[in-house]
């Protein structure tokens, strides 16, 4: 509480036969409010007296108090401590002085009613208010004088008493005031004196009727009094959000109209009165009604989206720019190929985001609305907004792709705002923009791993500006995208980017393990990244652990990875040992849960060996299996892959040796070209021969047939080698030959033809 006292300094001097000129100073005012931390120091009036040692200053304050030593230099002490009913005094302390030096003084504290009234309903009520910082636990009397005096006792928590019938006489002057008192002082609000005949309290008006017209809000109230009495009322309005204006004027009769109003704005109105000047009505409900809707005034806040594809995106337009319900809107794309594509929609049809209303508060935020480029789209883009009563003037944005330049040097820092944590960013200009092309910078904000548009913040700046400061609502242990775009003449740059952390935690989880490479004596480990939702804050690094399990018991080994390397060759281990591994990761908040942790057996040389060779081994029989189970479907999808000789049945030239024997039943033509005539010193007749069919073995026949034609076969053979071969490319179109010849086909060529089966 504070009490209007003027500052005072309190001199208080008991001053020894040997230093009669030392005085203490105590330094402090008897003004100061309850429950709040306040300074008070006390100094020397002169430097140390002379033949005092070890000097030192006290300060106390009811039961706590501190001690300092000083010198010539230095001879003030201060105290800090809350702000309650207690002495304050200062004492000098000196061996050399029989009397110490001091001051004191007593601090009370005083307690404040105000607006005390008194009123009938049913009963007769009194109300009033406590100043403010009276404690809770403060305990007041309240008065009450009639043709006697009442009392009841009450605390600070109450502010109103009912009083019964027989503590009053009706038709009388009353008179009521609270007090209170303690070890310090007695207190005693001021008294307030009526006639029981002139307090009654009426209901509330009744608000009977609201209008709203063109540039006007008419409303209309209902508040009986006796013929006889004189009614006055008083009435108050709000915009929705705005705080309580009360219409000047004592009185303003049962009617009101509200010029000028702001357009499409809802308005709360509430009215109170009295009669012959009684006691005051309680405000009425409040009422609302919305005034009329105008047509909207840009421009729109436009800009673009890349977080996906490219996006227009912009603001839904505050309440006193739309001036209405925005219905929807047109958007034109217009090409620098001289294409153009028109979008007349609704707000529906433009995925404007529907935020929480928290989140609206941060930068006075409003929905964000969008619509995708068209595919491969540079040009114009400009948009108009309508409601029923008009629509805005048609806002532009060029799009030209992104620049290659983009801001410099970006720098963001964590910062305390009035509003929450927030984030202050800095940057230079593009370097090689001129000054003079720059139209303005852009700060963009994104919420990372949320929907398109959902969280999406930008804020307009002008080119005086390298620096600027983000509000709070920033939600802690949540990734954001901070960028800053540069916008020139010639289009929008890229953009400059961070990403940033109101605040960080520990990550609530652990970096997966990946891939273990195990030897006699090493383990090479790897991990993944944290997922990003788990992170919580920048990684600064990862504390790897490892350890060789025996019996339940754990010796711990750990080693600190840079967060931009995530592998680690564990070295020094003992063959034949089992070891579990563990990886977890730590931000500035602190090492977060750890992965799941992995035991790994250490083998010998020996027994890696013999395991290498058997699983090889195994592998190559497993390999044959197949091979045997599935070699005709091999061979058929692998012939068409490799070359034609790899693979061809090709018939020895010695089992070759054509069947000469005459069969006039199976007379055929035989290629009438050229080659015939070449090879016809070589095989003047080719027959093919239809052997009946036996129940001797083929195979025999072939071998007596083989061995009656070697000679003749050989001969034959070494003939077509050492003939003149003639491409067929090179052999005339058509020259005629004798086709009077009989192709043979002996047994042994039949063998090797395909069977009907086959075919």
């Amino acid at each position: 509480m504070i009490v209007p006292y003027l500052a005072v300094v309190l001199v208080g001097t008991a001053v020894a036969t040997e230093a009669s000129s030392v005085s203490v100073q105590c330094l402090w005012q008897l003004s100061f409010q309850m429950g709040r931390t306040v300074n008070r120091t006390c100094a020397l009036s002169t430097p140390l007296p002379p033949g005092c040692t070890g000097a030192s200053l006290q300060l106390h304050a009811g039961s706590s108090s501190v001690t300092a030593g000083f010198t010539r230099d230095k001879s003030s002490i201060s105290f800090t401590g809350p702000s309650l009913l207690q002495v304050l005094g200062c004492v000098m302390i000196c061996h050399g002085l029989t009397s110490r030096p001091r001051c004191d003084a007593t601090v009370t504290r005083r307690y404040s009613v105000s607006n005390l009234r008194c009123f009938f309903t049913k009963e007769l009520q009194c109300s009033w208010e406590y100043s403010p910082g009276t404690p809770d636990d403060a305990n007041f009397t309240f008065h009450l004088k009639s043709r006697y005096e009442w009392s009841l006792n009450i605390t600070a928590r109450n502010t109103s008493v009912t009083v019964q019938r027989f503590h009053y006489i009706i038709y009388h002057n009353v008179q009521v005031w609270l007090s209170t008192s303690d070890a310090a002082e007695e207190y005693s609000s001021e008294t307030f004196s009526f006639d029981t005949s002139r307090i009654d309290k009426l209901p509330p008006p009744n608000i009977t009727e609201m209008d709203a017209e063109n540039s006007l809000i008419s409303v209309l109230w209902y508040f009986p009094c006796n013929e006889v009495q004189e009614r006055n009322c008083r009435l108050r309005y709000r915009a929705d959000g705005d705080s309580w204006t009360e219409v000047d004027g004592e009185d303003v009769g049962i009617e009101y109209n509200l010029e000028d109003p702001q357009p499409y704005t809802v308005y709360w109105f509430q009215v109170r009165c009295t009669c012959n000047g009684n006691v005051w009505s309680d405000w009425s409900e409040p009422s609302s009604v919305r005034s009329m809707e105008e047509s909207p005034v840009g421009p729109l806040d436009v800009f673009i989206d890349l977080t996906d594809s490219p996006a227009l995106v912009w603001k839904t337009l505050p309440m006193n720019q739309a001036r209405g319900k925005i219905l929807g809107y047109v958007v034109c794309f217009t090409g620098t190929d001289g294409s153009s594509v028109m979008v007349n929609s609704t707000v529906e049809d433009f995925n404007c985001s529907s935020e929480k209303e928290e989140e609206q508060q941060r930068w006075n935020s409003r929905q964000i609305c969008n619509i995708p480029f068209p595919e491969n789209w540079t040009g114009m883009a400009s948009i108009v907004a309508y409601s029923a009563a008009g629509k805005t003037e048609p806002t532009e944005l060029l799009f030209t792709g992104l620049g290659p330049s983009a801001p410099a040097d970006l720098r963001v820092h964590v910062v305390d705002t009035p509003r929450g944590k927030g984030f202050t960013l800095s940057w230079c200009p593009p370097p090689d923009v001129p000054a003079r092309l720059l139209q303005e910078y852009l700060v963009q904000s994104r919420q990372l791993a949320k929907g398109q548009c959902s969280s999406l913040e930008w804020r307009r700046l002008n080119t005086s500006s390298t620096a600027a400061t983000l509000n709070g609502d920033f939600k802690p242990f949540v990734p954001y995208v901070v960028s800053v775009f540069a916008v020139s003449s010639k289009g929008i740059s890229h953009p400059a980017s961070c990403l940033a952390y109101a605040d960080e935690a520990a990550p609530s989880a652990g970096p997966p393990l990946s891939f273990f490479s195990v030897t006699t004596s090493t383990i090479n480990v790897s991990w993944e990244e944290i997922p990003l939702t788990h992170r919580k804050g920048f990684i600064r690094f990862y504390h790897l652990a490892w350890g060789k399990v025996q019996l339940g018991i754990t010796p711990v080994r750990e080693h600190m990875v840079n967060v931009s390397q995530r592998w680690y060759v564990i070295k020094d281990l003992n063959p034949k040992e089992k070891y579990q591994i563990w990886v977890c990761g730590v931000t500035n908040g602190q090492e977060g849960k750890c992965s799941t942790r992995m035991h790994i057996m250490i083998g010998d040389a020996f027994n890696q060996g013999l395991l290498g060779l058997f699983a090889f081994m195994l592998f190559v029989f497993i390999m044959l299996i197949v091979a045997m189970i599935f070699h005709q479907k091999i061979r058929e999808w692998a012939c068409p892959l490799i070359p034609e000789w790899c693979y061809q049945k090709v018939p020895k030239p010695v089992n070759c040796q054509p069947d000469l024997e005459d069969d006039s039943h199976h007379h055929i033509s035989f290629m009438p070209t050229a080659l015939g005539s070449s090879l016809g010193n070589i095989l003047t007749d080719l027959e093919v021969v239809e052997r009946p069919v036996t129940t001797e073995d083929p195979t025999v026949l072939e071998e007596e047939e083989e061995e009656d034609e070697e000679d003749e076969l050989h001969k034959d053979y070494s003939m077509m080698n050492n003939s003149d071969f003639v491409p067929i490319s090179q052999l005339p179109e058509e020259e005629e030959m004798d086709c009077d010849w009989k192709p043979v086909i002996s047994g042994y060529e039949k063998h090797f033809m395909p069977s009907p089966d086959e075919i």
